[in-house]
């Protein structure tokens, strides 16, 4: 036993490795996209097939077509392709294209550029990417797009550490290489990508940042479906998980839920979002959808930050249905294309005069908005407030679902 730490550190060595495992394996699951186009076991295409991936992605013949796709969205939108080095080493496949101005003519570095975090089932060359490069460069406005480690042309092996550093990655090149100052810069995040997007921000906190459809935290997600799936959620517990029922069956199953959230919890895979979410002082704003069937209305952003009392642009999505994977209405792009415009406005009217000489786009964006009847706040029909703790601001509210009416627009399954 003269040795005995050194079975204490092969020991501890081991179950390192074993976690660095199962973090990746969790990881296929967490971000299916990386098994899109790549040669991958049957049992992974057969989920992707039946999560409506289309079959000329499944497999690594997949890639050449991924990449036709790449080359059809440049050619319509005039975009660059682009390659973005990470600290790490890794080689993300990205693209760029630069915003169309009233004169029709493309803007120069140093403008208003967002930058797009995708879900975990997206990739850049999606079907649903084109709609967003239209959205943002027929108003003037440079989109950088790009694919998470590990997802299509990327390399490396992605992890949660790892598409961290991508998204620090995408905002050096925009501010760095692109010299567009870090609160002309918007990170619009869906999904997952809010999780990341959020982390990122956090580290550049001038920053602007739009949420749509994101969680909390990913911990949140996973507990409360979790909880829902053994028939244990209560959403009036206390902190602590004390629930009303007490049997011996209920708690068994308690215990059960539990331990599946305490081993997720140990592997790693956690975005803490609206912690991160305090941290930025540029303009943001959330959309979020009460039915989202994905990330459950007690697990989104928009319910931790209206908890903790916070001021939040926040908008309400209609429909009785699903909403998690469909497009945005028409309405939901001109809200959010108002928060938009207020976000940049900010960069160039701080303080009633022009930051820079490059006010043109900016002031374009506001007068078109009011013009069109929306506010420069953003909102297009009244605002409603709430009072919990500090004032939250919640536009369109409860008045969408009966404004606009349900939205069934479906979404690409990208």
């Amino acid at each position: 036993m003269k040795y005995w730490w050194v079975s204490i550190v092969c020991v501890l060595l081991m179950l390192l490795l074993i976690r660095r495992g199962i973090h990746y394996l969790a990881g296929k699951i967490i971000f299916p996209a990386q098994n899109i186009a790549k040669d991958c076991n049957s049992y992974l295409q057969t989920l992707l097939l039946r999560s409506g991936i289309e079959e000329s992605l499944v497999g690594a013949q997949g890639i050449e077509e991924l990449r036709r796709r790449k080359s059809r969205l440049l050619e319509q939108f005039n975009g660059d392709p682009i390659k973005l080095i990470t600290p790490d080493g890794c080689t993300l496949d990205g693209a760029y294209f630069p915003g169309r101005t009233e004169k029709d003519s493309y803007q120069v570095h140093g403008t208003p550029t967002v930058i797009y975090f995708n879900a975990n089932m997206q990739l850049f060359e999606s079907a649903s990417a084109a709609a967003t490069v239209r959205m943002y460069t027929s108003k003037g406005i440079n989109v950088l797009l790009f694919n998470y480690r590990g997802v299509g042309d990327s390399d490396g092996t992605l992890a949660r550490d790892g598409v961290i550093i991508d998204g620090e990655s995408a905002i050096q090149y925009v501010h760095e290489h692109l010299n567009v100052p870090e609160d002309c810069i918007l990170c619009h995040a869906r999904s997952i990508g809010g999780g990341i997007a959020n982390a990122v921000a956090k580290l550049h906190p001038q920053v602007n940042l739009c949420n749509e459809r994101s969680f909390s935290s990913l911990l949140d997600v996973i507990r409360i479906v979790v909880h829902k799936f053994f028939g244990v959620f209560n959403p009036e517990a206390s902190p602590d998980g004390e629930a009303r029922k007490w049997s011996c069956g209920y708690e068994m199953r308690r215990c059960g839920a539990a331990i599946i959230v305490q081993l997720a919890s140990a592997i790693g895979w956690d975005f803490r979002a609206s912690e991160h979410w305090r941290h930025v002082e540029g303009t943001k704003w959330l959309m979020y959808h009460p039915r989202d069937a994905v990330i459950p209305l007690e697990a989104s952003l928009f319910n931790a930050v209206l908890k903790e009392g916070f001021e939040v642009h926040a908008l309400r999505m209609p429909g009785e249905i699903d909403g998690h994977n469909r497009a945005l209405s028409e309405e939901e792009k001109e809200w959010h294309m108002g928060m938009v415009a207020k976000a940049f406005n900010r960069h160039r009217n701080p303080g009633g005069g022009h930051a820079d000489g490059n006010n043109t786009m900016g002031n374009t964006m506001a007068n078109q908005y009011q013009a069109d009847g929306q506010h420069s706040d953003g909102a297009s029909v009244s605002t409603i407030a709430h009072s919990v703790g500090n004032s939250i601001t919640v536009s369109q509210s409860e008045m969408m679902t009966t404004e606009y009416g349900s939205c069934g627009v479906q979404d690409s399954a990208l």
